[in-house]
């Protein structure tokens, strides 16, 4: 993994800038996937809302909601290796702090309804 840091513009992995053509087309991919993704996030805090669910509930379909969001663009974004390895320890690493923080909530109890 190579890293690497502009102050005059944005940085994207050079597998992606090889795709592309240029740093600026790879860029404007990168936007349009993040907007993507932020957008997922966005519909994913209505999750927070549903005042009928739980925590555990809302915690595991939030889960899922992010990492079917987060997955492809990373992905498509050259932010993990493309393996089945690299997608794996992604997955575990994107995931490892939400199954965490369930884990503990169940653990006290505090699961709501």
């Amino acid at each position: 993994m190579q890293v690497e840091i502009k102050i005059d513009s944005a940085y994207t992995e050079p597998k992606l800038v090889n795709i592309m053509g240029n740093e600026i087309k790879a860029v404007i991919f990168q936007a349009v996937l993040c907007g993507i993704l932020g957008a997922g996030f966005g519909v994913g805090s209505v999750i927070w809302e549903a005042e009928e669910w739980n925590l555990v509930k809302q915690t595991g379909v939030y889960f899922i909601l992010v990492s079917v969001s987060m997955m492809p663009v990373a992905y498509f974004n050259y932010w993990m290796e493309h393996s089945a390895g690299g997608f794996l320890s992604y997955f575990v690493i994107l995931n490892d702090i939400p199954l965490d923080l369930t884990n503990r909530i169940v653990d006290t109890g505090n699961v709501g309804n």
